[in-house]
């Protein structure tokens, strides 16, 4: 019951905050996968 309380005040479904979390985290693991790629690359690289 103050489950269900806490969820109508707040609005939230925590299964679907839970998966947005998680695709979230996905996105900011992948941002930071290529930004050590990229830091890594060099000119001659580019070229």
């Amino acid at each position: 019951m103050l489950k269900a309380r806490v969820q109508e005040s707040e609005g939230v479904d925590q299964y679907e905050a839970a998966m947005r979390m998680n695709q979230l985290m996905t996105q900011l693991e992948a941002s930071y996968a290529i930004t050590a790629k990229i830091s890594k690359l060099t000119l001659a690289d580019y070229l």
